[in-house]
C-alpha cells in the first residue's frame, strides 16, 4: 500500500504541474480560440467519464495493474505529443485521449488499492490515498505556477515532460506492487466489482462502495 501511495505522490505532482495549464498553453501559446480550447477540455472530461465506467469491467477482466499501466502509458505518450499540437482538432483528440487514459488508470488504481489493502484497514488506505494525492497536486500546482509562462522561454513543454515522466515513474511503482489473488467462494468465478456487490449485501454494499 505504501509503495502505491508513494508513487501516487509523484504522479499527482506531475498532474498538478501540467494539467491546470493546458488551457492556457492551447490559447496563449498555440493561439487556439478559447472556445475550441475549452472544447478540448470538455472532450477530456467526457472521455474520462466513459472510460471510468468501463474501467471496472476492464480491471475485472485483465486485472487492475494492467488497467493502470495501460492508462499511464497512454497518458504519458499524449503529454509527450502536446508540444507538437498546432490545430484545434489535434487538441480535441489529445484531450479525449487524456480523458480515456485518466479514466482507466484512476479506476484501476482504486481497484488495485482495494485489492492489496487489508479489509480492516481499507478505509484508512483510501483516506490516505486522498491525502497523498492532494499533497502531490498542491506541490505540483505550485511548481507549475512558478515555472509556466506564456511570454518567456518554452516552459509549458517542460511541464508536459515533467508530467509524462511522473506518469511513467508511477508505472514503475505500480509494477512493484505485489498483488495476491483474492480468495474465491464456492459460487464460481466472478469479477471483483460485480462479485463484490452480489456477495456483500446488495444495495447496502453498493452504498458503502459509492461512499468509499
Amino acid at each position: 500500500v505504501y509503495v502505491l501511495q508513494t508513487g501516487l505522490v509523484f504522479n499527482a505532482f506531475g498532474n498538478g504541474a501540467a494539467n491546470p495549464f493546458v488551457l492556457l498553453y492551447l490559447h496563449d501559446v498555440r493561439h487556439i480560440p478559447l472556445a475550441q480550447a475549452g472544447l478540448a477540455s470538455a472532450a477530456n472530461a467526457g472521455a474520462a467519464l466513459v472510460a471510468s465506467l468501463a474501467g471496472g469491467s476492464f480491471s475485472d477482466r485483465f486485472g487492475p495493474r494492467a488497467t493502470v499501466l495501460i492508462g499511464l502509458a497512454l497518458a504519458s505518450a499524449t503529454f509527450l505529443a502536446y508540444p507538437r499540437i498546432t490545430h484545434a482538432w489535434e487538441a480535441i483528440v489529445a484531450g479525449a485521449l487524456l480523458g480515456t487514459a485518466s479514466g482507466g488508470w484512476l479506476t484501476g488504481q482504486t481497484a488495485l488499492l482495494a485489492a492489496i489493502a487489508p479489509p480492516e484497514k481499507r478505509h484508512l488506505a483510501f483516506a490516505q490515498q486522498r491525502v497523498f494525492a492532494n499533497v502531490g497536486l498542491g506541490l505540483g500546482g505550485l511548481a507549475g505556477g512558478l515555472i509556466g509562462s506564456a511570454n518567456g522561454p518554452p516552459t509549458f513543454p517542460v511541464l508536459f515532460l515533467v508530467n509524462a515522466a511522473s506518469l511513467a515513474g508511477f508505472g514503475l511503482f505500480v509494477a512493484c506492487v505485489r498483488l495476491t489473488p483474492p480468495a474465491r467462494g464456492g459460487g464460481g468465478r466472478s469479477g471483483a466489482h460485480g462479485g463484490g456487490l452480489r456477495g456483500r449485501g446488495g444495495p447496502a454494499a453498493l452504498g458503502a462502495g459509492v461512499a468509499q
